[in-house]
């Protein structure tokens, strides 16, 4: 296998992204490792193009921050208790913040305050993910650390590559059920109350205010309604139970138990498996606090484009500190803040951003990049979910696109999943993506729909066009064109 790849950029693939949408996310990274202290993320690279942002995590800062972090939390139990429960009193912060604000009557709002708002959001926002950046790190940290114990503890005994990956998904199998789990059996609950008869008006509501932002992914989001939610459950009869859903779920725990039990793993295994569950389950919190974030700011932007009649695609390229000035009646770059609507590369780091524009953004991001790829290679990932299939590939980098072309049996080919791609996900033959670890979305709705997966392969959305046909050997880890 020729195997030439020279990139120290993990890159991840967001489609109809804002600049104002990802500016608290580049922010960040000045608050990242706040509380266990050490190393922080040195720079983060996004390039937009046509509405696609292409964004940038260097391989060296996962590793040096990643290694510092679970280096810590290992070693000193009491410490990683009080680490969680800082994490959620955050998260918790940070969600009342937002739940008060969809209280608000925006109209009622003057400019200044509707700035306020703004400002108040994207810093809360920038402060409770520079805590919640080493979800990112675990995922790829943890994965590599069990397997290599699980090894260890098996001492001399001979054991396949795909008999090592089996034991990693049965003991990796959440305990705690996730968001997209107990999201499907709650709606699942409602379309039986429904067809007894017995559902109403308040079991809507409660869904809609639990799960409104669900379906959001990096894009503009639509708050889910009681309305639409009716008209799903009018398409429900076809899907499984709620007792079927928790049968399965059950068989998989039982599974786990037995499986650790023959096992008898050492207290090290244990505990790397509990920190690796953990942030599987802070992973969930922080998707919420991204989506439900993104929303609120989404609504405040709509607000001052409307009232100072702007088109609201401009104040798609504008980065919150502009938008206040504009709520203050203060100067702004208007034609700059268009420009980044175009061709746009924006290098975050430390102690600030330097921004290019047009053929310059493209230059300066192939110079930062230094990225070498040869398509003839083999695809090697994280064997997230067994199996071994072959199919015609479907590279997608939004669920829209993916939802309406994916036919029977192929190969899902993207970046990453996200809540609205699972009905993809549900006709997709296997699913392979360039980004995550373990607790990523793929890997556990594959598992939970019993899909053969690959994650974390880096480059397979570059390597991959769709109408290749390709073999995806899930219990390895490996992807080929064929």
């Amino acid at each position: 296998m020729n195997e030439k790849i020279k990139c120290e950029w993990e890159e991840l693939i967001r489609s109809d992204v804002r600049v104002y949408g990802i500016s608290s996310v580049l922010r960040s990274i000045r608050f990242s490792n706040d509380f266990i202290g050490g190393p922080k993320y040195e720079k983060i690279l996004v390039y937009i193009k046509d509405g696609t942002a292409y964004y940038y995590e260097n391989f060296g800062d996962h590793e040096k921050v990643g290694n510092y972090v679970l280096e810590k939390l290992r070693a000193d139990r009491k410490f990683f208790e009080k680490y969680v429960n800082y994490w959620k009193e955050r998260f918790n912060h940070f969600i009342e913040l937002l739940e008060e604000f969809r209280k608000l009557d925006l109209k009622k709002l003057t400019d200044e305050e509707i700035g306020e708002k703004i400002w108040l959001i994207h810093d809360e926002y920038s402060h409770f993910h520079g805590l919640a950046y080493n979800v990112d790190t675990m995922d790829i940290m943890c994965g590599p650390i069990i397997e290599d114990l699980v090894k260890k503890h098996l001492g001399d005994r001979e054991i396949k590559k795909s008999e090592l990956t089996d034991i990693f998904n049965k003991i990796t199998f959440p305990d705690t059920p996730t968001l997209t789990w107990q999201k499907e059996f709650d709606f699942l609950r409602l379309a039986e109350l429904k067809k007894d008869g017995n559902l109403n008006d308040e079991d809507l509501e409660k869904y809609v205010d639990r799960y409104y932002w669900a379906d959001f992914n990096w894009g503009r989001g639509k708050a889910l309604t009681k309305k639409e939610l009716a008209k799903n459950l009018e398409t429900a009869a076809e899907m499984k139970t709620s007792d079927e859903l928790l049968q399965y779920s059950n068989k998989k725990l039982e599974e786990k138990k037995q499986t650790l039990t023959e096992l008898a793993p050492s207290e090290a295994i244990l505990y790397i498996l509990e920190i690796f569950e953990t942030f599987g389950h802070l992973q969930d919190l922080r998707k919420e606090g991204q989506m439900k974030g993104m929303y609120c700011l989404d609504l405040l932007m709509e607000e001052i484009a409307k009232r100072r009649k702007i088109d609201p695609k401009i104040l798609d390229g504008a980065w919150p500190e502009e938008v206040v000035a504009i709520c203050k009646n203060e100067q702004f770059d208007i034609e700059r803040i268009g420009k980044r609507s175009g061709e746009y590369f924006v290098i975050y780091g430390q102690n600030g951003k330097k921004e290019y524009f047009g053929a310059e953004a493209s230059k300066l991001r192939d110079q930062e990049l230094n990225f070498e790829l040869d398509k003839s290679i083999d695809l090697q990932g994280i064997a997230a979910s067994k199996g071994k299939v072959v199919g015609r590939a479907l590279v997608s980098l939004g669920s829209k696109e993916a939802i309406e072309k994916i036919q029977d049996g192929e190969i899902l080919i993207t970046g990453m999943t996200t809540p609205d791609f699972v009905p993809a996900m549900k006709k997709a033959g296997a699913i392979v993506t360039d980004e995550g670890g373990l607790t990523c979305h793929a890997a556990i709705i594959s598992r939970e729909l019993n899909i053969p997966c690959v994650v974390g392969t880096k480059y397979a959305t570059r390597i991959i066009a769709s109408g290749d046909k390709v073999e995806v050997n899930a219990n390895h880890g490996v992807i080929k064109k064929i």
